[in-house]
């Protein structure tokens, strides 16, 4: 089974234990039939007749007290040995599933941004939440089946030592039933790969319901078609096709339950007809059906958390066998102290799958140079912020060479090329913290809080900001901060001015770039703001992905 080998390779040894203690529980579960009837053979004749086997425990009458105190020994140990096997695998599940967490973690951190942007948000976070944790609770349930399994092997012997003629026809019968049991599970299972499909799909949607809030409240008719032919549509294909998959689950679960009495009633009206077989084999018989009722149950009854867990298991699969490391990750190159970065007939073009190229930049021709302050300017969708994309490094030129100092930038040394970069995206994220220690003194960053207007607001204590929980200016004002002190050569700025007011436009253009400037450092401003044009020494222009000097 996948599933198992993927879950018993984080933890062999621990797995192992778990299956053998639950193989020991298993067989000592087997015995407490033939003991149990052996209790009752050894029985006097009247319940009130203490023979000479009787002794009293703590003043307690127990008859047949060797066999009491064996029943009693097993009782003991089944609760030992399920109790080590269920611990022992609830441990391996949680180490399991961090272990894949932190693997998946690493697999994003390793994707380049093409590859993120493509597999999105909604199918990322769904593989981390929903898929992993229904795996575990498949996994979960192996030590339990496997108790279950080896019970009703052991009562299978049992039998067979009573009457071995009517063991064969039990197995038929089970044969039987499994076999039968796997048509409505293989349609069961086909509605709930289709369910797993479409949760992609309607997390998007979910997001789309938050981040579009503002926009639906503004047009009734879009608001009310979002939620009847788009969120509401999905939610009711997933509902559709789970009751579908859960019906016939539930159908298979029934029709498994009841296969032992089917058997049990073979045997008491049907098999003694054309089989010798004593009332007490009878007895014996029915007795270990209705006992192996429940593990039979326990069987049927967890391939539901199994089925979904080998969905779960597969799509995880599927979605890592598409996440390639970037190339460039992992190199060791090193990149000396530079004085400009050279961009030549790059070009870059986006093509979707199974499309023509739909969008293109370039090729373009530019040289950044140390200590220079450079502004692009034009209108929306005219390749801005995917130019920025390729001079920090995220994007990778389809044509055309960079070079810095004339050294090309390729996957040996592009990786370090990015160390030297520091960028607020138009769609940047602000973390909680710094993430790491800054060699700024208190009273810099309490400095820097101060001149953006952010002393009354935020705190930094241990590197961890008091609250994020700000206005769009205010979030990237401190955004702002941070990348100032992380002191990098290069710094790109995409539209950060656009949701500031007056007075703070003014200190970014008048104050923080010229004062960036004068350290030495790249800076390359995204803008609008054509009134600080003559701040810049020289301003670019993007038109349809082309870019041409306007001084």
């Amino acid at each position: 089974m996948g599933l198992f080998r993927s879950f018993s390779h984080s933890a062999p040894n621990r797995v192992l234990l778990s299956v053998f203690f639950g193989v020991l529980a298993g067989v000592i579960y087997a015995l407490l039939i033939p003991l149990t009837l052996s209790g009752l053979h050894a029985l006097p004749p009247s319940l009130s007749v203490i023979d000479e086997k009787t002794i009293s425990v703590l003043g307690v009458a127990v008859s047949n007290y060797r066999l009491a105190f064996l029943f009693a020994m097993s009782i003991a140990l089944i609760l030992c040995f399920t109790s080590i096997s269920e611990i022992l695998l609830i441990h391996v599940g949680i180490d399991f599933a961090r272990t894949l967490r932190k693997d998946i973690y690493h697999k994003i951190s390793l994707l380049s941004i093409v590859d993120l942007e493509r597999l999105g948000l909604a199918r990322i976070t769904t593989l981390l939440t929903t898929d992993v944790m229904q795996v575990i609770q498949g996994a979960k349930t192996i030590p339990t089946i496997v108790i279950s399994m080896v019970t009703v092997m052991g009562m299978m012997f049992y039998l067979y030592v009573v009457n071995n003629e009517i063991v064969f026809f039990i197995m038929k019968a089970i044969a039987f039933g499994v076999l039968t049991y796997q048509i409505p599970i293989y349609f069961s299972r086909h509605y709930l790969v289709k369910t797993r499909n479409q949760v992609d799909e309607l997390r998007n949607f979910n997001i789309a319901l938050v981040r579009g809030a503002k926009e639906l409240k503004l047009d009734r008719a879009k608001r009310g078609y979002f939620h009847q032919n788009i969120l509401n549509a999905v939610e009711d294909n997933i509902a559709r096709n789970e009751k579908k998959g859960q019906t016939i689950l539930a159908i298979a679960v029934n029709y498994g339950d009841l296969l032992s009495f089917f058997v049990i009633g073979f045997t008491m009206f049907i098999f003694g007809n054309y089989h010798a077989i004593t009332v007490q084999e009878q007895i014996a018989v029915i007795m270990t059906l209705l006992y192996i009722t429940a593990p039979i149950s326990v069987i049927i009854n967890n391939v539901h958390n199994v089925t979904l867990a080998a969905i779960s298991m597969k799509k995880i699969k599927e979605i890592i066998s598409v996440m390639p490391a970037e190339s460039t990750i992992g190199s060791d190159g090193t990149l000396m102290p530079w004085q400009e970065m050279t961009f030549s007939d790059v070009a870059y073009k986006y093509v979707a799958h199974d499309q023509d190229a739909v969008f293109s930049v370039g090729p373009v021709n530019f040289t950044l140079r140390r200590g220079e302050l450079v502004y692009i300017v034009g209108g929306n969708g005219c390749g801005k912020s995917t130019l920025a994309k390729l001079i920090t490094q995220h994007y990778l030129p389809s044509q055309g060479l960079i070079t810095v100092d004339g050294q090309a930038v390729d996957d040996s040394n592009r990786d370090a090329v990015r160390q030297h970069i520091g960028c607020i995206y138009s769609d940047y994220h602000l973390f909680d913290s710094l993430l790491i220690a800054s060699d700024k003194s208190g009273l810099e960053i309490d400095g820097y809080l101060k001149s953006l207007g952010l002393s009354h607001k935020v705190s930094i204590e241990s590197g961890v900001f008091s609250t994020t929980s700000l206005s769009d200016g205010q979030r990237k004002r401190l955004a702002l901060l941070t990348v100032l002190l992380d002191n990098k050569d290069i710094y790109l700025f995409d539209e950060w001015a656009a949701d500031q007011d007056p007075e703070f436009k003014r200190i970014f253009y008048e104050k923080i770039l010229p004062e960036m400037k004068q350290r030495g450092k790249t800076v390359v401003v995204i803008t609008h703001d054509d009134h600080y044009f003559h701040l810049a020494d020289r301003v670019f222009r993007m038109d349809s992905g082309m870019m041409t000097p306007l001084r």
